[in-house]
């Protein structure tokens, strides 16, 4: 019989970045999220939640005075592909917890 408990292990390419985007926004990450962004850009289709979780790490990476502008940048380019695939921002998309 098996496990009930044990998790797939191939999961399908949204599951997996929403997991890795996770582990970033629980590590303040927001380079990781950059590249995990990057990586997957056109073979992945993105939902609002994966588009909240890049906003929020950007929102909180902004007091950052060095990486403020960089940071600036890259939050709009999100919601601007947000934005561009007819995804609806919610109060968690304009929001940010560092407002």
């Amino acid at each position: 019989m098996e496990n009930p408990k044990k998790k797939k292990t191939n999961q399908n390419p949204e599951a997996k970045f929403q997991f890795e985007l996770n582990s970033c926004s629980k590590a303040k990450d927001l380079q990781g999220a950059i590249s995990l962004y990057d990586a997957v850009l056109n073979n992945t289709h993105l939902n609002q939640h994966h588009f909240n979780a890049l906003l929020y790490l950007c929102s909180n990476s902004v007091a950052d005075d060095l990486r403020k502008t960089t940071t600036l940048d890259y939050g709009f380019r999100a919601f601007r592909h947000m934005s561009s695939l007819g995804i609806v921002p919610n109060e968690a998309s304009v929001m940010p917890s560092s407002w």
